[in-house]
């Protein structure tokens, strides 16, 4: 009972996101500068701060914008933004729970009107947890923006098809939950393949 209370809830939330999304979409998108700006996130690889910095330092406006950040090997600072700095936060915890709830949507509409290229994993961009993630590659193309696709890793592996058997019994040594998840990696990794303008093949050998 709690499962099917948790999944009408989430569709309610995302029926309700989505009109909030369509409402904030910039259907005439307008640049501010002759290059376009850059979004890096919302998955916390620290491959991203160095990213955005180098290509801030070629003269593009670029900033990391993340979910949350590992405080055993990050330091806050590492990166630009994140989801409470946009969706706010509350000691409240029923209003910190539905600030949760939304802030992938919010998060999402703030970033089609400030960004025009969007640099995220195969797991999605900054619809990924929600049920708007299959059609999340159409509602940026709504809003005249382009994807980059960068895998790290557990975005995309799939164990049954890496070869290398001592690769594949180290990964189930160090990470033995990803298999359990590989028809969903699997079904993120077409979608957004198959919709992304572009993807860099860094996990090329891994998949």
């Amino acid at each position: 009972m709690e499962k099917i209370f948790k999944k009408c809830l989430n569709a309610i939330v995302a029926a309700l996101g989505l009109i909030y999304i369509l409402w904030r979409i910039p259907w005439k998108r307008k640049r501010v500068s002759g290059k376009p700006r850059l979004v890096w996130g919302p998955a916390p690889i620290i491959n991203n701060k160095y990213w955005s910095q180098a290509l801030i330092n070629a003269g593009y406006v670029s900033q990391t914008l993340m979910s949350t950040y590992y405080s055993f090997i990050h330091k806050r600072e590492d990166y630009d933004l994140y989801y409470s700095d946009i969706a706010g936060s509350s000691k409240n915890e029923l209003v910190e729970k539905i600030r949760i709830l939304f802030a992938p949507y919010l998060v999402f509409a703030y970033a089609v009107n400030h960004f025009d290229i969007f640099h995220h994993p195969l797991s999605g961009g900054f619809l990924y947890s929600t049920y708007l993630w299959r059609i999340e590659a159409q509602l940026l193309k709504l809003a005249g923006c382009k994807t980059v696709l960068i895998p790290y890793g557990s975005d995309a592996y799939m164990y049954s098809q890496v070869m290398d058997l001592n690769l594949r019994h180290g990964l189930l040594l160090t990470y033995p939950d990803t298999p359990k998840r590989e028809r969903e990696i699997s079904a993120r990794v077409k979608y957004w393949t198959r919709n992304a303008e572009i993807g860099r093949a860094s996990c090329r050998e891994r998949v």
